[in-house]
């Protein structure tokens, strides 16, 4: 655990392979993503008539595909020995990248959604009027 807390193991060229049990750990957080990802696309075409809907389901599935993907590639590229895409430091900018598009995700059905169903309501009863 000491050895996290060390700058010349973030930005090791040449990292040790992930042990066993962290190895498919890894995989599986990481295809739980894509899986995930795939069944968001599910919504996505169920959604087709709710374009917010449709939105915020396109950005999950976006989010969960690609981190899933990258995180994959980075996993399997430590485990060979790839020098540069096995660095621990991409890891490190992945997760902290994913928590950022979460954010973001989060935002939009908090506060941006509420205020589009808002105006769409709005737009409604003026037509209704005209």
């Amino acid at each position: 655990m000491s050895n996290l807390l060390t700058l010349n193991y973030w930005f090791s060229l040449n990292p040790e392979p992930w042990l066993q049990t962290s190895f498919r750990l890894l995989l599986s957080v990481f295809g739980g993503m894509i899986i995930l990802g795939l069944l968001a696309g599910l919504f996505v075409r169920k959604n087709k008539e709710d374009n917010l809907k449709r939105k915020f389901w396109d950005k999950v599935q976006n989010l969960f595909l690609l981190i899933g993907f990258l995180g994959v590639v980075l996993v399997f590229s430590r485990q060979q020995r790839i020098g540069f895409l096995g660095m621990p430091f991409l890891l490190l900018i992945l997760g902290l990248w994913a928590l950022y598009w979460t954010s973001r995700i989060v935002r939009y059905v908090v506060k941006i959604i509420p205020e589009r169903r808002e105006e769409q309501k709005k737009k409604e009863e003026k037509k209704k009027y005209l």
